[in-house]
């Protein structure tokens, strides 16, 4: 007897891992405001070059009890209300957020806000474990990590075909008065401080990479009058929670949100997508 042969199933999409990025805003002349981008290392195997908002991986020491006991201005039941988490590992990505922004951006957006970031990037930076380094100074310098400074936007998760994912939450800050944005110069190799409509532009221009989240992020933010009208954006919760999946029409890839009607698995009766045309990627849709 013949044995029906085997047909082997595709791989599961491999679990997205938890991170947390912020979009730092800052009051500019007359009603306008800026957001700052920061340009990833070309050496990076992830996005590469690209020009993103601060961010990165939530680690298991950002929920470690010494910054845990630092937090103050959210309680843990909150934020696991607002993320649909549980409460240790929801925090935790405040946390991962307030650290990355410090590490990136040189921003510190905790209390005390007098204390000079620069100072605690250059030790956070001297030492090869970043995120237990950044514990020893908050103990160190008895700050606390404000919760209240982050307000959550959204909520991106990448495509099931990518290799590495990311389930990344969205935060928008203030820049605090007596802060500047200090890059790295090894993960972040620039920085700049743009309106939203003029990164729109250059992207355009091809002047620089974004990736489709940063991109949509920015077209939100350039309907904003002004900076509080910005920052009323992130309401904290309920927020939008966007998962594109990855199709090919007419020899294009495009990446189409729920409500798409090419959306494999909530499909709608309208086009929600970024389309990439010539190296460039545009979207139609409502935002």
């Amino acid at each position: 007897m013949e044995s029906t042969p085997k047909t082997a199933s595709p791989p599961l999409p491999r679990p997205p891992a938890d991170a947390a990025t912020v979009l730092l805003l800052r009051k500019t002349r007359g009603t306008s405001f800026d957001v700052f981008l920061c340009r990833r290392s070309t050496k990076m195997a992830f996005m590469g070059g690209v020009y993103v908002f601060p961010g990165g991986r939530v680690d298991a020491a950002d929920a470690g009890p010494a910054l845990l006991d630092a937090t103050r201005g959210r309680d843990a039941a909150s934020c696991a209300a607002m993320l649909g988490l549980p409460e240790e590992r929801a925090v935790a990505h405040w946390i991962a957020a307030i650290r990355e922004t410090l590490e990136e951006a040189g921003v510190w957006l905790g209390d005390p806000a007098t204390v000079r970031a620069t100072t605690m990037c250059r030790e956070l930076l001297a030492t090869k474990d970043d995120r237990a380094a950044f514990a020893d100074m908050v103990v160190r310098y008895g700050l606390r990590v404000d919760l209240t400074r982050l307000r959550y936007f959204a909520h991106w998760i990448t495509p099931t075909v990518e290799p590495k994912r990311f389930s990344a939450r969205f935060f928008i800050a203030e820049l605090p008065a007596d802060e500047a944005a200090v890059i790295d110069g090894q993960e972040i190799i620039d920085g700049k401080w743009l309106t939203p409509a003029d990164a729109i532009a250059r992207y355009a221009a091809r002047e620089f990479d974004l990736a489709p989240p940063t991109l949509h992020s920015l077209m939100v933010l350039s309907a904003a009058a002004d900076l509080d009208a910005a920052l009323a954006l992130a309401a904290d919760a309920p927020v939008t929670t966007y998962a594109p999946e990855a199709v090919f029409e007419d020899g294009r890839l495009a990446l189409v949100l729920a409500g798409d009607v090419a959306h494999p698995d909530t499909p709608g009766g309208e086009r929600r997508r970024f389309t990439l045309v010539d190296g460039c990627w545009n979207y139609e849709g409502i935002l």
